[in-house]
Formats: structure tokens, C-alpha cells, sequence
């Protein structure tokens, strides 16, 4: 039976079972996003077997569930009447077929999911050049995302989490970093919208820039990830280098009603 979920916290004891790899859906239930999720059930009122996330915001909507056992298939196959008619999802690799006949796929790649395994490391990484970005910066984030990063996910309100770093050069930014998700209250944030101005690489800036996100995080969030294309290797090596280490692979796709 699919169910509609609404207890946070029932929800949270689930995605705890994995902190790591359910960061993104333990952040999202922090009611700074909470606005923004449907969260489907799969199994009774006693025991819930399988938890899918569907967020709303940016458009298209992104579904996420990542675990993938037999129970999270049927979940798939069952959660398909009520999904829109075209959506991104973060699937377990082995749930790539699942979503037909319904819906066709018009994308598909491989992702990595890294996680701080070693705060020592960006604890000690310097960030010196590194400032806090809020609000009042959103142009000159947008203007150097749509510069340096054009496919990015980044949502101005984020500004609002205070966990946005940057760094300027002669009064222009160039490099920034920050969070997708942000969560104190369940000690949880995923680090996002990560770049440099195409001007100003290869200078250790954007690796400055995580580490001062990473400290400020640290003192709040016990858990911190991230998601990163396998072919991106600068930035998986900029990552190690402040301990984060990889911990699964899942696909990104794009479905779209048949």
C-alpha cells in the first residue's frame, strides 16, 4: 500500500538507518524546505518498508529513493500513477528500468555520493579569503553561477541559510560555495552550487570556499555530503583533500510520460 507520510519524525527514524546516503531527504525535512515535499510510504500504519521523496522546487520536481532492494522496486512501480508527468529522480543504479513502461527516460548518468569522513582534515584546510554571503549578494551569486556554472541548482532563498562562502578579487566575485541542503535541526547539510569563474581556476579558490562552508556547518551538523559527476575529477580530488571519501554511486535521470 502506498501511503502519504506527514510525521517528520517517523520519517527521520527511517532515513536515519543511513544518515549518509539519505542526506538530501533528512535535510529536506527541515521545515525550511518542508513546504516543498510530498513524501510517499510504502507498507501500513505498523511498519513502513520504503520511503520516496518527491520535491517540488525548482521545476521539474526531483524524486528521490536510493535504496535498492526488491521492496524499493515495488515502491517504484506502485508510486507511478500518482508521479507528474515529467520529473528528475536519484535512483539506486537498479532501479533504471523501473520506471517503465510509463514513463520513457530522456536522460540518464551516474553520480557519486561523498561524505566528511575526516573533519580534522577541512578543519585544518585554510579558508582565510574566504566571507560569509547572504541575501544582499544574490546578483553577484546568480551573475557568477550563470558564468562559471549554467546547469546549477541554485534557489536564491538558500542565501538565507547563512552557509554561503565566497571570494572576491579586486570587488568581484569569483568563487562561491554553499549548501542544497541545510538542516540544524536534524544535524544534516549537503554542500552545493559549488564554482569558480572560468577566469580565476586552478588557484585553490573553490577548495577555500568549502572548507570555510565545511567549518561553519561543523558547528552545527554532524553529517555533511555531496553529490559530484564521476567524470569531475578536480573537484572529487578537491573534496578528498578536505576528507570527504565516497560512499555509493546512484543515477540522475529525466523521466517524461509515455
Amino acid at each position: 500500500m502506498i501511503r502519504s507520510l506527514h510525521d517528520a519524525q517517523k520519517i527521520a527514524e527511517i532515513l536515519r538507518r543511513n544518515s549518509a546516503m539519505n542526506l538530501y531527504a533528512l535535510g529536506d525535512l527541515d521545515p525550511f524546505h518542508l513546504d516543498y515535499t510530498i513524501w510517499y510510504g510504502l507498507g501500513d500504519k505498523a511498519k513502513v518498508e520504503s520511503i520516496a521523496l518527491l520535491y517540488l522546487e525548482p521545476r521539474p520536481p526531483t524524486l528521490l529513493l536510493l535504496d535498492g532492494s526488491p521492496t524499493a522496486r515495488d515502491h517504484l512501480r506502485l508510486l507511478q500513477p500518482l508521479l507528474p508527468e515529467r520529473f528528475q529522480a536519484h535512483l539506486h543504479p537498479s532501479l533504471a528500468d523501473a520506471l517503465a513502461p510509463r514513463f520513457r527516460l530522456l536522460s540518464n548518468e551516474t553520480h557519486l555520493k561523498m561524505a566528511l569522513v575526516n573533519p580534522a582534515m577541512v578543519r585544518s584546510a585554510p579558508c582565510e579569503d574566504a566571507v560569509r554571503l547572504g541575501r544582499a549578494q544574490q546578483e553577484e551569486v546568480d551573475a557568477l553561477l550563470r558564468a562559471s556554472y549554467p546547469d546549477n541548482h541554485f534557489t536564491a532563498r538558500m542565501l538565507e541559510t547563512g552557509q554561503y562562502f565566497g571570494i572576491y578579487v579586486e570587488r568581484q566575485l569569483v568563487s562561491v560555495a554553499g549548501v542544497h541542503v541545510y538542516s540544524p535541526h536534524y544535524h544534516v547539510a549537503a554542500l552545493g552550487n559549488i564554482s569558480t569563474h572560468p577566469d580565476f581556476r586552478n588557484r585553490g579558490l573553490a577548495r577555500q570556499c568549502s572548507a570555510a562552508v565545511c567549518q561553519s556547518l561543523l558547528k552545527q551538523v554532524d553529517v555533511i555530503g555531496l553529490n559530484v559527476h564521476p567524470e569531475n575529477r578536480g573537484a572529487i580530488h578537491c573534496y578528498e583533500t578536505l576528507g570527504f571519501r565516497l560512499i555509493a554511486d546512484y543515477i540522475e535521470v529525466l523521466a517524461e510520460a509515455v
